[in-house]
């Protein structure tokens, strides 16, 4: 069992260090500045979050591809703190010349709802009540509420947790760490949920 909680602690160590990886050696930190200065002086930025206190670059949401044709383009996320505004844009860019070009920038809506900033605002409201981080917040304690449900299943080794929950992917007769992994995942939703409901952080 000893071994069990080293193999788990040491698995997600190796997790988070992939993740800081690609995040280092795939996406460059000079196409990133290049779209963070972008950001920095447009004036639909500006005009919408108001006067800008912080970019920063997110991994989520962010990405690129080559095409043999069209050559390199991709996204870059960033969260933007402004006076009036905070939130996530996104920029969609391309490659030319070994320069990015920036060709669009987004922001994310209520639930799933898309407001284009630039080139031609496009600022018409999708008609949600809630904003996006206030979505972001229930959808996490939805996922909270649903790992706390499978700690308790686990606990009791219930059918419908062994229904869902295959034997190949547990540790023996014995729920104890997959019980105490949910309930893990279930605090740190909640966490995660009240930073999105103080517009801390966002999902997506």
């Amino acid at each position: 069992m000893q071994h069990k909680k080293y193999f788990i602690i040491a698995l997600f160590i190796f997790v988070i260090a992939f993740l800081i990886m690609v995040n280092v050696f795939i996406y460059d930190t000079e196409e990133v500045e290049q779209c963070k200065n972008f950001l920095a002086d447009n004036r639909n930025i500006k005009n919408f979050f108001g006067d800008v206190t912080s970019i920063k670059y997110r991994f989520v949401g962010s990405g690129k591809q080559k095409n043999t044709r069209k050559g390199v383009s991709g996204y870059y996320s960033f969260k933007i703190c402004g006076d009036k505004h905070k939130g996530v844009v996104k920029v969609k860019w391309r490659e030319e010349n070994s320069q990015v070009i920036p060709i669009s920038l987004s922001t994310r809506e209520g639930l799933c709802g898309n407001r284009i900033l630039w080139p031609e605002s496009r600022a018409k409201s999708s008609g949600y009540i809630l904003t996006s981080n206030v979505w972001d917040g229930i959808i996490l304690l939805v996922l909270a509420s649903i790992s706390y449900f499978f700690h308790l299943n686990a606990k009791r080794n219930s059918k419908l947790f062994n229904f869902f929950y295959p034997s190949a992917l547990r540790f023996e007769s014995n729920h104890a760490i997959t019980a105490w992994g949910f309930l893990v995942a279930a605090f740190g939703c909640v966490i995660y949920s009240v930073l999105c409901f103080l517009n801390i952080f966002m999902l997506f």
